[in-house]
């Protein structure tokens, strides 16, 4: 049991989130976030089309892990062995100018990848994640919405020691409600308390996942999980306060689909 809330969100959003990340000279930099996601037996990485658009002419990139509590741990992705589903739509003109565009990605990772990656992380099962959404609300006190992704802004000087240069990168999770729902968009809300905290860019959270615990007050005031379930992705800062999201409906009926017919024929 925990006093806070989101306390019983973080451990889902970070074992299941991956930051990519430029490796170019001469430091590293954050590029977007991602969701790691099992669609029957494919292993993926659930991002934006905006996000995965910038790797998409790379060989490899960075792939940042946040499994162990506050370590951050980096491996390299080699582009040429993954496949990449763009779902993209209104996307506004010039490019991505649209906050309700649809805007979603699904790149495939290659099984000697996906079985590194569940060493140390979890695939989020979408079949599993889909039946929560068609089973209804669970019953509960309430609920904490939050997003969970890299901050460039965040992203500190790097160092040099042995010829390895470091460059501290920092992902957060940051609390909210969903306030709006249009046409599969949703708009979280940063919650007032944690305002003065925020960076005045979200830059780096795109591809991030977009989490609810739904939650039982105790009779000490600690708080009780009852379920998380992935609501969908961060795409798009409105303004300082309020991200807008690719919703679960988004995801379930337009890309889940693609996912199956383009990538596994048997389903």
């Amino acid at each position: 049991m925990t006093n806070d809330a989101s306390d019983l969100l973080l451990p889902h959003a970070r074992r299941s989130s991956v930051g990519f990340v430029y490796t170019d000279p001469p430091a590293p930099s954050a590029l977007g976030s991602g969701v790691l996601i099992s669609v029957g037996s494919l292993s993926g990485i659930l991002t934006c089309a905006h996000v995965a658009e910038q790797y998409r002419s790379r060989s490899e990139i960075g792939l940042l892990r946040f499994s162990r509590n506050e370590a951050l741990q980096m491996q390299k992705l080699s582009l040429g062995d993954t496949s990449t589903l763009y779902i993209e739509e209104n996307v506004g003109q010039p490019r991505w100018s649209n906050p309700r565009a649809i805007d979603l990605a699904f790149t495939l990772l290659p099984p000697s990848v996906a079985d590194a990656l569940k060493a140390m992380c979890v695939f989020l099962n979408w079949e599993l994640n889909a039946k929560k959404f068609y089973d209804g609300e669970p019953e509960s006190d309430r609920h904490v919405d939050a997003v969970f992704g890299l901050i460039g802004q965040r992203t500190g000087m790097p160092t040099r020691e042995d010829k390895l240069v470091t460059t501290p990168m920092r992902a957060e999770l940051t609390p909210g409600h969903i306030v709006s729902r249009d046409n599969g968009a949703l708009t979280l809300e940063c919650m007032e308390y944690n305002k003065a905290d925020l960076p005045e860019s979200f830059g780096g959270t795109s591809g991030g996942g977009l989490w609810r615990t739904y939650i039982r007050t105790s009779a000490d005031g600690s708080y009780q999980e009852v379920q998380t379930r992935l609501c969908g992705l961060a795409s798009f800062q409105q303004d300082p306060t309020h991200i807008v999201c690719q919703g679960f409906e988004r995801i379930e009926l337009a890309l889940v689909p693609a996912i199956r017919k383009q990538f596994d024929q048997t389903s």
